[in-house]
């Protein structure tokens, strides 16, 4: 009913109307490499452990987003070490450890 209606009324005849960032392909780039990131995190994390896994996935988006390797690599190392204390030993979620640092 709503889609006759529009019709009538003239209104725009596209089903989805695109953001104008969807135009640029770096922009779309960027934003596909979230779903990538997740999925990197579900494939590695059981090997890897959350804090290496994490620290690889916030760097890399970071400098995606055109920052500097240092400063990103200290955000994602300090994130991931955070969450992985707040997680683990305040709200007692374990997340995965991993083979290579068991006991994270």
């Amino acid at each position: 009913v709503l889609i006759i209606a529009g019709r009538r009324h003239g209104l725009q005849r596209r089903a989805v109307v695109l953001a104008p960032w969807t135009r640029s392909r770096r922009a779309r780039r960027r934003a596909l490499l979230v779903p990538i990131g997740i999925l990197c995190y579900v494939t590695a994390a059981p090997t890897f452990g959350f804090v290496l896994t994490a620290t690889a996935i916030l760097s890399t988006l970071m400098m995606a987003l055109d920052r500097r390797l240092l400063p990103s690599l200290l955000v994602a190392v300090v994130s991931a070490v955070a969450i992985q204390l707040l997680f683990g030993s305040l709200l007692r979620v374990p997340l995965p450890s991993g083979v290579i640092l068991p006991g994270w």
